[in-house]
């Protein structure tokens, strides 16, 4: 599928920008845009997955900054806004993350959150409570992080936390977990499956 859609929608997105009344929003969709600009020059003529989600994310600063414009900006903005949504939308839709891939992503994310909740409950329980079990150690994690990576690489991601996770299992914190959660969302949390 051709992103020629998705630039003509931003070229009209630039072109109502410009023509703003609100100089604050409009300064401020200037920089959002040429963040959503950059990830457009980026893609190939046959989008990855991880470029569109990068398409998809900085679109996601526009939509986020032209709600709190005044109604006759957000008149102004609004077709080309729903044009870039429907080309994005497309271009997932031609493009999706291979189902499997989806499913280990949604997989490791459910044991990431439940060695979430283990750690947050351990946080309040009282000092003569006998600590609980954390299920889901790094180490055991290891092995199906690690096939993701290998699949996510594929398709074009590159992911910090999930390279911590399989690099350095015994370093990964509390905080690493609530990351890779966040950073697997946003590769599979719009994918279809």
């Amino acid at each position: 599928m051709s992103t020629q859609p998705l630039a003509s929608a931003f070229d009209r997105l630039k072109t109502a920008i410009d023509e703003m009344k609100e100089p604050f929003y409009q300064s401020q969709l200037r920089l959002a845009a040429t963040v959503l600009g950059s990830s457009i020059a980026d893609m190939n003529e046959q989008p990855t997955p991880a470029q569109i989600s990068d398409a998809e994310f900085a679109f996601g600063d526009i939509t986020s900054i032209a709600s709190e414009v005044p109604a006759q900006d957000e008149e102004r903005l609004n077709p080309a806004i729903d044009a870039i949504r429907n080309a994005i939308a497309a271009l997932r839709e031609a493009r999706p993350l291979p189902a499997e891939v989806v499913v280990r992503a949604r997989a490791l994310q459910e044991m990431l959150r439940e060695r979430r909740s283990a750690l947050e409950r351990q946080g309040f329980r009282f000092e003569e409570e006998e600590a609980a079990h954390v299920p889901h150690h790094p180490r055991e994690l290891c092995l199906p992080a690690r096939r993701l990576q290998r699949d996510l690489a594929a398709e074009g991601f590159a992911m910090r936390s999930l390279e911590k996770l399989v690099d350095s299992p015994d370093e990964f914190a509390y905080h690493d977990v609530a990351d890779l959660i966040a950073e697997l969302d946003s590769v599979a949390g719009s994918q279809p499956g």
